[in-house]
């Protein structure tokens, strides 16, 4: 993991230590493994690196390759490192960064195709005299950039350089409306001058132009199995979903995994917990329970948690060291956000997700250790429930009727490829990465690995679904992983909620946050009510000064769907330059 930073001029002039010095990543959880900063004529790179495998400490950044003179700063975590080590010939102990930095020089920019994993880096090749950057398929490393043509050029992976760095930032007043909106872009951040290189993407930055292109497309991985039976899948998915956790256990210290209970942390964690018994070591599962709220949710078919559900999968894995969270109610999440709000290039969406999100964190480290195993992205995937032809009618009828009654409706053409490769989320992805930089934890998701997930994309939709019963549909995993769940999971009809107490901590610091609304500075006033409502947002307090039970669908759309990314805009703004 490295926080890094470039400064690259393109008028000329020669690069200091200062530029970069002047813009430190001062986080209270972890120190440096290593750091150091490259000045090489009007180029400045910055490193600030957490070992997170054995073999970082091999892969000192910046790192220069002496016959080329390239220079490479990355935030990388290979997960085709074996493939990449033989067709390189390098030795399978070989740094990441240096696999990338090699592949690179044997391929030029076409190096993004033989790569897979998380990444983002920069590599300044001066035989060429550009600057080389991309980020993965997923965008789960992202890069930030402010280019003035013929003067300078910024790159980092999070946001706060830019206040120092940066000659001169202009609010972007309409991102700020669309986050309003719940529409979220690709490149666009919070200052018109800074952008981000959207998933799959890289670029070439040179003293005449920037140059950007996309060298991942799903469409281009479209093909047809050779598997004629569910059985079959099934026996595929089992070698690749072993892979993929597989490929996501290289690490320093302990591991521990996210288990809500659902079907996608539970395979994590049963194969996790499988593959580390293999070398007698123990795994931590980390577990959210909503604080005083049991059984049946407000929404049909949810519970508050699926804790006797877990304990069926903890009595089948005895390795398993199983850690219960439950918030307390005085946790005041904004105040725990406030010193990084800088870190972000727009406000957090999910506020009410966030307070288990970082407790999570805090667990990794009080555990010694720096990597989480994830299952977000398995709705999409492993756990993909399947599509009818009657279900794509119906959403492009819906759609063609919002178009001819004028009315704003988002059609999906492809909703299958819209969840599987993260393209609505992705835009999102780019701000919570900071708190992974800032805990010092790697947050690795097997269900989005690269193989796995072009697997599933290509998986016929007949074998998620043999029906409209939720139990006849997210076959692929119910059935082609049930030697890894326990009945009461694979079969399981329900689902658990996130963060359902966050209504706790509106109670204990609603009045307060109102307070501080009032009191923002005209400039970050006129930007707020000018996404919203201002009234009405007012009014919210004043209907709901305090929840005596948990809130119904209609409470939680009004606070945390409006007034909580109401008050997540207004605290973002509050930090601003």
């Amino acid at each position: 993991m490295n926080r890094m930073v470039a400064w690259l001029a393109l008028d000329g002039s020669m690069a200091k230590h200062e530029i970069v010095e002047a813009c430190p990543f001062n986080t209270p959880h972890w120190q440096p493994d290593y750091q150091a900063i490259c000045v090489e004529g009007g180029l400045a790179m910055s490193a600030t690196q957490r070992f997170i495998t054995p073999q970082c400490a091999a892969g000192l950044m910046p790192y220069q390759d002496v016959s080329s003179g390239c220079v490479i700063n990355a935030d990388v975590y290979l997960t085709n490192r074996e493939a990449l080590c033989e067709l390189l010939a390098s030795d399978f102990q070989t740094a990441d960064v240096i696999l990338l930095l090699r592949a690179y020089l044997k391929w030029g920019e076409k190096c993004t195709r033989y790569l897979a994993g998380h990444f983002g880096f920069m590599i300044w090749d001066p035989r060429h005299q550009h600057l080389f950057a991309a980020v993965d398929p997923f965008a789960q490393c992202p890069l930030f950039y402010a280019h003035l043509p013929g003067q300078l050029f910024i790159m980092t992976n999070e946001y706060s350089p830019f206040y120092t760095l940066c000659p001169q930032l202009t609010v972007n007043s309409r991102r700020f409306v669309e986050f309003a909106k719940d529409v979220h872009s690709a490149s666009e951040t919070a200052y018109q001058e800074i952008r981000k290189l959207p998933a799959g993407h890289q670029l070439i930055v040179t003293a005449q132009a920037l140059h950007q292109t996309r060298y991942w497309c799903w469409k281009s991985h479209r093909q047809t199995l050779a598997y004629q039976t569910r059985e079959q899948y099934y026996v595929a998915l089992q070698q690749r979903f072993e892979q993929a956790v597989q490929r996501c256990l290289r690490r320093i210290g302990p591991l521990t995994t996210q288990i809500s209970g659902g079907l996608d942390s539970s395979a994590i964690t049963a194969q996790a917990a499988l593959l580390l018994a293999r070398q007698q070591q123990t795994l931590s599962a980390f577990t959210s329970i909503p604080n005083q709220l049991i059984g049946e949710s407000y929404r049909a078919g949810w519970y508050y948690h699926e804790l006797p559900r877990i304990k069926t999968l903890l009595a089948q894995h005895p390795n398993i060291q199983h850690i219960i969270y439950t918030a307390a109610p005085n946790t005041d999440i904004f105040e725990k956000l406030k010193p990084l709000q800088r870190c972000f290039d727009q406000p957090l969406r999910n506020i009410n997700n966030l307070d288990w999100t970082l407790a999570c964190y805090e667990q990794v480290l009080a555990q010694q250790g720096r990597v989480l195993l994830i299952g977000a992205g398995g709705n999409g995937t492993i756990s993909w429930a399947g599509n009818s032809i009657v279900e794509d009618l119906k959403a492009f009828c819906v759609a063609l009727k919002a178009k001819v009654l004028l009315r704003r409706h988002r059609w999906i053409r492809n909703s299958h490829e819209a969840m599987l490769s993260g393209r609505l989320t992705a835009p999102l992805r780019a701000s919570v990465y900071a708190l992974q930089l800032w805990y010092g934890v790697r947050r690795l998701d097997p269900t989005q690995e690269l193989d796995l997930s072009v697997f599933c994309y290509n998986v016929p939709q007949w074998v998620y679904r043999k029906g409209k019963q939720t139990l006849q549909q997210r076959l692929l995993t119910r059935e082609g992983l049930r030697n890894l769940l326990p009945e009461a999971i694979a079969q399981n009809p329900y689902r658990g909620e996130q963060g359902a107490d966050w209504y706790l901590h509106y109670n204990h610091y609603c009045q307060r946050w109102r307070d501080e609304l009032l009191t923002l500075t005209p400039e970050a006033q006129t930007i707020l009510w000018q996404s919203y409502d201002r009234e009405k947002i007012m009014g919210l307090f004043d209907t709901y000064p305090y929840l005596s039970q948990p809130p119904d669908r209609k409470i939680t759309r009004d606070l945390c769907l409006q007034l909580l990314r109401c008050l997540s805009m207004g605290f973002y703004l509050k930090a601003f330059k």
